[in-house]
């Protein structure tokens, strides 16, 4: 990756991603772009018309607390390169646009945050760049009991293969990442017969049935051994 882009809206659910966006900018010696929008229509939509003339006004304060807020945060990242940037735009299409920039930018964002004015609604938005961008994306569900604070730590990385060449498309990434950050790599396959193949047949029985599953696990042992 060339840089990490972590886009935030001041929630701390979306800074559930920061520990990971640290961990990772230092095992790869990437700068860190902390990205803010503010989101110009959504303000709009809050106002009255009689009060749109004070809609500038807010527009710059929004910039100006934006801009506090992630120079804040850049400074929890120790010894690393961070720029701050805020934007005016929808928070999807200007995340999607700036990544666009550069293909080998990797986006890191939390699952959801809170919606209101000034902030954007980071699970529709998460959804959105998930499936516009094509730059890597790396998405951090933020439970409950998820830190922000610190560096996260990844000790493994777990992929699911269903056979298809969609899915191996992944593959050389997850050996590239555990590579460099000297990780285990877990293929993980599932496997099952549908219930419709057999159920209609009186003469299978569960000899049948265990003989069948049997061939269609060592397929799957075969084919994970063989992308392994």
């Amino acid at each position: 990756y060339s840089k990490i882009l972590v886009p935030l809206d001041g929630s701390k659910t979306a800074e559930k991603a920061l520990p990971y966006a640290r961990y990772l900018a230092g095992r790869f010696k990437v700068p860190v772009e902390l990205l803010a929008v503010v989101d110009i229509a959504e303000m709009a939509s809050h106002m009255v018309s009689e009060k749109g003339r004070f809609l500038d006004t807010l527009i710059e304060d929004g910039v100006r607390q934006c801009t506090s807020y992630l120079s804040g945060i850049a400074t929890t990242f120790a010894d690393l390169d961070v720029r701050c940037s805020v934007e005016k735009g929808k928070a999807d299409d200007t995340i999607i646009e700036k990544a666009a920039t550069d293909k080998a930018m990797l986006i890191t964002m939390a699952t959801h945050g809170r919606s209101g004015l000034n902030r954007f609604l980071l699970g529709s938005v998460t959804e959105k760049v998930l499936r516009g961008t094509v730059n890597p994306l790396l998405l951090i569900r933020a439970t409950g009991e998820a830190k922000s604070e610190n560096e996260a730590m990844l000790k493994s990385i777990l992929v699911p293969l269903d056979g298809s060449e969609l899915a191996e498309g992944v593959l050389p990434m997850a050996a590239d990442v555990a590579k460099k950050l000297d990780l285990e790599v877990e293929l993980f396959r599932a496997y099952h017969i549908p219930h419709n193949v057999y159920a209609g047949d009186e003469g299978f029985s569960a000899g049948n049935y265990e003989e069948l599953i049997a061939g269609v696990r060592d397929e799957a042992v075969e084919y994970l051994d063989k992308k392994a």
